[in-house]
């Protein structure tokens, strides 16, 4: 494993040499976007040569946004959609001719779809599985579901009642997540990318808005069985919750983080193969698969099948953390932050194990059972996990 703190100026003016990072993505081809205080969404390469030293380019800079770029996302397709102060969401795509490229840019992106409905900052975005819904949160506590290609307003939710600081799409398609500052994250059934109910299931224990976040980014696992949501509170103590799709009534594991709260999450995209021999317990995947946490200056490196952390990666930013992207092969973890700088942590295939790829990976991924149940005893016996003292993340069951 290698950390390294590329030491360039990601988003920057004339007057400002640097400025905050605030959002970060990684496209289906290795793209990387990153929205920032300037108001701009940028798309960059980043590649690692024989030198081991990450080698950035810049491919190019788009502008329409008139206040801070809150959060990024690609499309599987690879259109980006980018949600700002501006109370915008802006779906871009890339030119393929036409539209010549702006000054210090190698590629032209245009705006395909600017959805308008908003009334305060947007915190957050995140795609529909097709591609062809978003779904964003907003300050001013509505989260709203859009037809990325009309622009229309498919459905309104409002029962926060405070700050929505992170959104997330079922892979499945059947849950839209959303987590505020009101000490409660919301699931909200979908189906076919329509609402099902306009009543959300409420998993309550989360942090208030006396914890100075400026984000609260949830993440599905890649085949949709997990759930992590960070910002947790249990026993008075800060945790992340990882929740069973099938069973959203309590969470299935909780790490707990003692002195810090914990603001991001992330899963790669990867599925590994399983270390151990054991027989898979009920209800859980015959794979492995990684995900990280972002607390203020560090980070945590969990699989779904170890007791203990892959790795746990302190003091990367002086400033806090804002967003973690995966890149497609899952070797490189992108870490952004609010002092103006982008980390890059990358592994080698030894560090994290044998990928499931092809065929296999297809039918893996049929496994999961997208209906949620209720959790019998049966269904959570022999769940509970160990713990890490060393980095003060200690893993329970409830």
């Amino acid at each position: 494993m290698r950390v390294e703190t590329i030491q360039i100026h990601w988003h920057a003016t004339e007057a400002q040499p640097c400025m905050p990072v605030f959002s970060l993505d990684a496209g289906p081809d290795g793209r990387l976007a990153t929205g920032g205080a300037d108001n701009h969404v940028r798309v960059w390469r980043v590649e690692w040569p024989a030198d081991g030293a990450a080698h950035v380019r810049h491919l190019a800079s788009m502008d329409r946004h008139t206040g801070a770029v809150n959060c990024v996302r690609f499309a599987k397709d690879g259109r980006i959609a980018s949600g700002s102060d501006d109370k915008y969401v802006f779906v871009w795509k890339r030119s393929e001719g036409g539209a010549a490229p702006s000054e210090g840019s190698e590629e032209a992106w245009v705006v395909s779809q600017v959805l308008s409905g908003h009334s305060s900052d947007v915190t957050s975005v995140a795609w529909s599985p097709t591609s062809a819904r978003i779904v964003s949160g907003e300050v001013q506590h509505k989260v709203i579901v859009w037809d990325a290609a009309s622009g229309e307003q498919i459905y309104v939710f409002k029962q926060h009642s405070k700050l929505v600081k992170g959104v997330a799409w079922d892979p499945l398609d059947q849950f839209i997540v959303s987590t505020s500052c009101d000490k409660t994250c919301n699931v909200y059934q979908i189906e076919s990318g329509r609402v099902v109910s306009a009543k959300p299931k409420v998993l309550p224990s989360f942090a208030g808005d006396s914890i100075m976040a400026l984000f609260r980014r949830p993440t599905w696992s890649p085949d949709g069985t997990f759930l992590v949501t960070p910002t947790g509170v249990h026993d008075s103590t800060s945790c992340t919750f990882l929740w069973h799709r099938r069973y959203l009534d309590k969470p299935l594991y909780i790490y707990s983080s003692p002195h810090r709260h914990t603001v991001a999450t992330a899963f790669s995209p990867v599925l590994y193969k399983l270390q151990s021999t054991a027989k898979v317990h009920d209800g859980l995947p015959s794979y492995r698969m990684v995900f990280a946490v972002a607390y203020r200056d560090g980070v945590v490196i969990y699989d779904t099948e170890r007791d203990l952390p892959l790795a746990s990666i302190a003091g990367l930013h002086y400033m806090p953390i804002t967003d973690l992207a995966w890149a497609p092969d899952g070797c490189t973890l992108f870490v952004s932050s609010a002092e103006g700088f982008v980390s890059a942590i990358t592994f080698d295939p030894s560090d994290i194990g044998e990928v499931v790829c092809g065929e296999v990976r297809d039918a893996a991924v049929l496994e999961v059972d997208p209906s949620p149940q209720s959790p019998s005893k049966s269904d959570t016996k022999g769940l509970a996990r160990g713990s890490d003292t060393s980095t003060g993340f200690v893993q329970s069951r409830v």
